[in-house]
């Protein structure tokens, strides 16, 4: 899936910014605490997670191969609730990556 970079300049205007946040081992892996990427306006969640995974290696992938180990928020709602991974991102939203915690 083409997540819009390099495109075309007639394209560009089919280009949307997202912000997304990462926290705890995330954090670490990507160096970043937050970035804004450009992606296509008709990207998914799905997508988005595979760019992610090729941007930052196989360590990325590994960390949210159990599911149940990140929550993904999108807009501060629960991705699991917005579709999943077919959920298409829009201008301006933030998608978070946080851990899941346990304790009581």
């Amino acid at each position: 899936m083409n997540l819009g970079w390099d495109l075309p300049e007639k394209n560009r205007r089919h280009v949307i910014r997202i912000k997304t946040a990462y926290f705890g081992k995330l954090r670490e892996c990507t160096q970043a605490g937050k970035e804004i990427l450009k992606v296509a306006a008709d990207c998914r969640l799905g997508g988005l997670l595979d760019h992610l995974a090729t941007k930052y290696g196989p360590d990325f992938k590994h960390l949210l191969a159990p599911r149940n180990s990140y929550v993904i928020l999108i807009n501060g709602h629960n991705s699991l609730f917005c579709d999943g991974e077919k959920a298409v991102l829009h201008e301006g939203d933030q998608v978070v990556f946080m851990p899941v915690t346990t304790g009581g």
